[in-house]
């Protein structure tokens, strides 16, 4: 019984080798004869081809490794030069140098987070994002965070307010992410313009988005949906009425084409992004102060493709500024999604000003 077996060669060179220089060297078939697995090598590379069939279901490749804490991951490395890295988990993918992907995306969110599909207009993969405001672990009026507490994505309570840009960077680093940046505000922004839900009349494009809680009533800021369902209560606290099927400028939540739903990303409370601004670089900075329509010919001031009421605050200055995205309470149908404020040092804190986390 020892020895190589050869099927389609007279001299194997391993236990069992199959040689076919036409057609794929091995099948894995089912029951059913129309449902089988092709592996094939090819003559001149080497490179082997899995083909599953029937081509209409079905697929997946699947790789189910032993369970435990290290035992169940796949390593791609050239030449057994795999990193010497030790893993405390399963189920992961290690790879040696570069990882090509058209549209990433992430598998799970940690808890208080929703994923955000890729964006290829702004060059971004999915990502994870605070469904809600930062919000404080305990807070001592509704609006300071007590020293020795850290950032939390919830539905209860009122945002983390009066923190600068630098304080805000650090509290999200503290908490495992980063604060929201630029192209990933703007990823998140652009897909919502193209869901219609967002949208009065439920159609892209057509009159405007929600601003979310900027009427001013009432004169602060909310707490998210604590009851039942965290989201089919979009314009809670606002004093107006909306749901998941029926649109107001107040609604507080905007839904992303993947279903999720991030809650106010226009009005409630400005939030700092992780960009600064200054001799009008990256975007121009007028030294005339005021407010100004959200433009749609390419400025990438605010970053709208599609009209809607959005608009951006001119900062009067070409000194720094801190990038201030979403608006607050007050401000009306100058609320939204594409909503810039350019006045800000970084090192400011104002009692409408909080932040957003992602990672």
């Amino acid at each position: 019984m020892g020895g190589n077996v050869g099927i389609g060669t007279t001299a194997p060179d391993r236990r069992l080798d199959v040689l076919d220089a036409a057609n794929p060297q091995l099948r894995l078939t089912q029951t059913d004869a129309s449902i089988y697995t092709e592996f094939t090598v090819a003559p001149s590379t080497g490179d082997l081809t899995v083909s599953l069939y029937p081509s209409t279901s079905g697929n997946d490749v699947i790789l189910n490794m032993p369970g435990g804490t290290t035992g169940a991951n796949l390593w791609i490395c050239e030449g057994d030069a795999c990193p010497g890295l030790t893993l405390s988990a399963g189920g992961n993918l290690v790879v040696e140098t570069d990882v090509y992907a058209t549209g990433y995306r992430r598998v799970s969110c940690p808890t208080g987070m929703i994923e955000v599909p890729p964006s290829p207009q702004d060059g971004m993969d999915g990502f994870c994002v605070d469904k809600y405001e930062a919000k404080c672990t305990q807070q001592t009026d509704g609006t300071l965070c007590v020293a020795g507490n850290t950032h939390v994505s919830q539905a209860a309570g009122t945002p983390w307010v009066s923190i600068t840009q630098y304080n805000a960077r650090a509290e999200c680093i503290r908490a495992g992410k980063h604060l929201i940046t630029e192209k990933e505000w703007q990823a998140i922004a652009h897909n919502i313009e193209q869901v219609g839900w967002n949208w009065n009349g439920g159609v892209v494009g057509t009159n405007q988005m929600s601003d979310g809680h900027s009427d001013n009533v009432p004169a602060n800021s909310l707490a998210a949906d604590v009851t039942g369902d965290p989201d089919d209560d979009p314009c809670v606290g606002t004093g107006q009425t909306c749901s998941l099927t029926v649109w107001d400028s107040q609604r507080r939540t905007y839904k992303l084409s993947n279903d999720q739903y991030i809650w106010d990303f226009g009005g409630n409370v400005w939030q700092w992004v992780d960009q600064v601004n200054k001799d009008e670089y990256p975007v121009y900075n007028s030294p005339t102060a005021g407010w100004v329509v959200c433009s749609t010919s390419g400025d990438g001031i605010c970053g709208n493709t599609l009209t809607t009421n959005d608009q951006w605050y001119r900062g009067a200055t070409l000194a720094t500024r801190g990038f201030i995205r979403g608006s607050d309470w007050g401000n009306g149908a100058y609320s939204g999604a594409f909503t810039l404020a350019l006045t800000g040092a970084p090192a400011d804190t104002g009692t409408s000003l909080g932040f957003r986390c992602a990672r």
